[in-house]
């Protein structure tokens, strides 16, 4: 395993991280230039900022894994040494929470399942002597989306204890507030009597 600071063509090894939707670019500091784009996970993505000191500028370090033949991008500040934080973000580089985030996979998978229902449906209609292999395929298919769907019915339901656990926290605060109004109005009229 070997290990080297990644640069530019120019020799520069600040560069700069350009967020996007599941993957980052990095640009060169010094010329501007792209010198790569390393995927993430969907709806994944690092900040430009150094959140410890604001700074910029990073440098990465790449090490290569000769097992695996491939690389690994270890981007930190040049600044103060801290790694960027990640967060979710949309397509349109929206900072999105992680509720948000499971919605879009899961109907991102709705509509990829969709599509491939469609393309099959098409097929079928083409090649009508595969009707039963796809037939078959579109079978497992709607399995495929029944089980997201699932999933979707699944996180509504949580949102639903969620909200119940919420009005049950607030009509706890509320029987608290009363209560301390209650205790208070006693204590300011015994402090009336004494004087």
């Amino acid at each position: 395993m070997t290990t080297r600071t990644a640069n530019c063509k120019c020799g520069s090894v600040n560069l700069n991280i350009v967020p996007k939707s599941g993957k980052v670019e990095f640009t060169c500091k010094e010329c501007g230039k792209y010198v790569k784009t390393l995927n993430y996970g969907k709806y994944v993505t690092i900040n430009s900022e150094c959140k410890k000191c604001n700074g910029k500028s990073f440098k990465i370090k790449v090490t290569n894994n000769e097992d695996k033949n491939s690389q690994n991008w270890s981007p930190y500040c040049t600044n103060c040494g801290e790694e960027p934080t990640a967060f979710y973000a949309d397509e349109k580089g929206n900072v999105i929470d992680r509720g948000v985030r499971e919605l879009l996979i899961i109907r991102d998978s709705i509509e990829e399942l969709g599509q491939r229902v469609d393309s099959l449906d098409s097929a079928v209609e083409i090649n009508s002597y595969t009707i039963s292999e796809h037939e078959n395929s579109l079978y497992e298919l709607q399995s495929d989306l029944g089980h997201c769907e699932s999933k979707v019915s699944d996180f509504d339901s949580s949102i639903y204890d969620l909200k119940r656990d919420i009005e049950s926290c607030e009509s706890s605060v509320s029987d608290l507030q009363t209560s301390c109004e209650s205790q208070i109005s006693d204590i300011v009229w015994k402090v009336d009597r004494l004087e």
